[in-house]
């Protein structure tokens, strides 16, 4: 969303925030989610520990490297800050 509101004009950059940013429909599903998500730590509260971050950082550094070798190659970028170009 940055990179698309920087690129807009000056005089559209806010019905264009307020029309990604602030949709029903992004309002609805992040509500939602997050009455989900409370739910679910309130009925099972559990400490995370050091394996759950070391898990965390492979699965990030495996999805980076993935996203690199073979979807940036391909010209599907998903992240314009990730391309090493």
């Amino acid at each position: 969303v940055p990179g698309m509101v920087a690129m807009t004009p000056k005089s559209k950059r806010w019905p264009l925030l307020k029309r990604l940013v602030f949709s029903l429909f992004l309002l609805t599903v992040h509500g939602i989610n997050w009455f989900f998500s409370f739910a679910d730590w309130y009925a099972q509260p559990v400490r995370l520990d050091l394996f759950d971050l070391w898990a965390g950082l492979v699965y990030g550094l495996l999805y980076i490297t993935f996203y690199l070798s073979v979807l940036d190659p391909l010209g599907i970028h998903l992240y314009f800050i990730l391309s090493p170009r």
